[in-house]
């Protein structure tokens, strides 16, 4: 892009997890980027409501590369949202 339209947040939103009051549900792919995972686990760590779920055999796109575990994780995201 010739010009960047975004805002940067301060504090930057790496560091805010912890004020999320909503529930987040959060998937990590086993075979994933490294970093992906790492994301994952601080969000899970940090939010005060959120919960982790990893997949051993996902990798980036847990919805090709483990449909059934990926679905097993949806539903039980969408039946207990708190």
């Amino acid at each position: 892009m010739e010009q960047y339209h975004g805002v940067e947040l301060d504090p930057p939103v790496k560091t805010r997890f912890a004020e999320i009051g909503t529930p987040v549900a959060v998937f990590a792919g086993g075979r994933d980027f490294e970093g992906t995972q790492l994301w994952a686990k601080r969000l899970a760590d940090q939010a005060p409501t959120a919960s982790l779920f990893t997949a051993p055999d996902a990798d980036h796109y847990p919805m090709f590369s483990d449909p059934g575990q990926f679905e097993r994780f949806l539903r039980e995201a969408v039946a207990n949202p708190g």
